[in-house]
């Protein structure tokens, strides 16, 4: 019987979507059912929670190589855009930025990953004061529109 093919998905958000997260994984665990054996393939989900950084290094070097071995790299935003990163390089201001950043400067060289954004809907309330965090998000989703 021919092997499976393993298919990376990177899960990116900042922490304020944690059951999205959840989801995005119990989903890529149904598909590794009947439908990826069908299929021959077999689907890795890749995630910050799940990166150990070892002792000394900068704890984003690791989830970056997860980031680098992405075939998909899905983006879930909501309220947050993500924890302060002081030793990010610009023009990155957050690891979640970080992220999106490395992922889509691939894409230009190499036509992957696969990259999907997502954006949880905002109550009016709030888009009509943002506060610095959603207010990056929704700067962020015109500059992709």
């Amino acid at each position: 019987m021919p092997t499976k093919r393993t298919i990376h998905v990177f899960i990116a958000s900042p922490g304020d979507l944690p059951s999205e997260r959840r989801a995005f994984k119990d989903v890529l665990e149904a598909l590794n059912g009947d439908f990826a054996d069908g299929a021959r393939v077999q689907f890795e989900a890749l995630a910050w929670e799940d990166a150990i950084a070892p002792v000394g290094r900068r704890p984003q070097s690791e989830i970056n190589k997860d980031v680098d071995r992405a075939d998909v790299f899905f983006l879930a935003m909501w309220r947050r855009w993500g924890q302060h990163a002081p030793d990010v390089t610009p023009p990155a201001t957050s690891y979640t930025e970080e992220e999106f950043l490395r992922a889509l400067d691939r894409w230009k060289k190499t036509g992957k990953p696969s990259i999907h954004i997502f954006f949880k809907n905002v109550d009016d309330g709030q888009i009509a004061d943002p506060g610095p965090q959603l207010a990056k998000v929704l700067d962020f989703k015109r500059r992709l529109e």
